[in-house]
């Protein structure tokens, strides 16, 4: 599976979360709590693609695409991905590959995000809300309700790695046996 598919197949899945949240007035939450999946994209690009120009404009581009299907500002979720993907590069180097420090990550990550979302809506004047504010209405709901998104993103972004090692293993074998005949 490449990386553009699977970024096709979160973004699906996010709108297909937003979408039965939205219609559910049980599951309806204020209008402003984002349930996304945006930190497996940033996972997945921290732990497993290098940092170079061209992911740089393939996440700009993801960024884009956001910006559009969530009717945020224009360049909101791209200035905000393309930096917390660099600031996610740097994190990433003082932490193991546990689980638990994935989630650690992924919480940090998110929450990196919904700061420079904030100083973004406030520079270019979107937002009028007071940091406390936005704070406790926006992001602390967004950090609790992203918990389970956040461990399944974990599972999922392992089940990718073991396929991804599983192909290159087998890749690898095909070419010693190319070479041998």
């Amino acid at each position: 599976m490449s990386k553009f598919s699977l970024y096709a197949l979160v973004i699906l899945l996010d709108m297909l979360v937003k979408g039965v949240v939205l219609s559910f007035p049980m599951l309806a939450m204020p209008n402003m709590i984002a349930l996304n999946i945006f930190f497996f994209i940033v996972l997945l690009h921290a732990n497993y693609h290098a940092l170079s120009i061209k992911e740089g404009i393939v996440v700009f581009l993801l960024g884009v695409a956001l910006d559009f299907f969530y009717a945020t500002p224009l360049f909101v979720n791209a200035v905000s991905l393309m930096i917390v993907v660099g600031c996610s590069h740097y994190i990433k180097s003082y932490l193991n590959d546990s689980k638990f420090e994935r989630v650690i990550f992924i919480f940090i990550v998110l929450f990196l995000r919904e700061v420079l979302m904030y100083m973004i809506l406030l520079v270019t004047g979107q937002t009028l809300y007071h940091p406390v504010t936005w704070f406790t209405q926006r992001t602390f709901f967004v950090l609790l309700f992203n918990i389970p998104w956040m461990i399944l993103s974990v599972w999922l972004f392992e089940k990718y790695q073991h396929v991804e090692t599983k192909t290159q293993k087998r890749r690898r074998q095909q070419e010693k046996l190319f070479n041998f005949r």
